[in-house]
């Protein structure tokens, strides 16, 4: 039964980590000034998307070959519930709805590197990178 689940399983773990890396790419694409919803909007997601992506990690950690598919089930929980959408490949898609989000706003990959013109600024860490926000 275990190696059944583990089909599922690792559906769902693809689907986050092909989320994660989206959203890197959306970051590090990120023009200097975005809203603070916008903001918000994003770091809310990124919490979820490593809130999830962290119970998957402690499910690999812990799998017992020998044990039954109920020890896949925090990871399938914790994927159904961290989304704000439903379906199939549900955290691409809702990366990508924040993806257009910046599209439809104008904003879309307008690369900088620079964050010394900041007079005040937050360091932000998104999915292991790292970005300044003016305030």
């Amino acid at each position: 039964a275990l190696l059944n689940s583990l089909d599922q399983f690792n559906y769902y773990f693809d689907n986050l980590r092909e989320a994660k890396s989206l959203l890197r790419t959306l970051v590090t694409s990120l023009p200097e000034k975005v809203s603070k919803e916008y903001f918000d909007k994003i770091i809310d997601f990124a919490s979820r998307l490593t809130k999830t992506l962290n119970v998957f990690y402690d499910v690999i950690g812990n799998l017992d070959l020998q044990s039954g598919s109920e020890q896949l089930t925090p990871a399938e929980t914790a994927f159904d519930s961290n989304s704000a959408i439903s379906g199939d490949n549900r955290y691409t898609k809702e990366v990508k709805r924040l993806i257009k989000e910046n599209h439809e706003a104008g904003d879309c990959f307008k690369f900088s590197t620079c964050s010394i013109r900041f007079k005040y600024a937050f360091h932000v860490c998104i999915c292991s990178l790292c970005i300044f926000i003016e305030i």
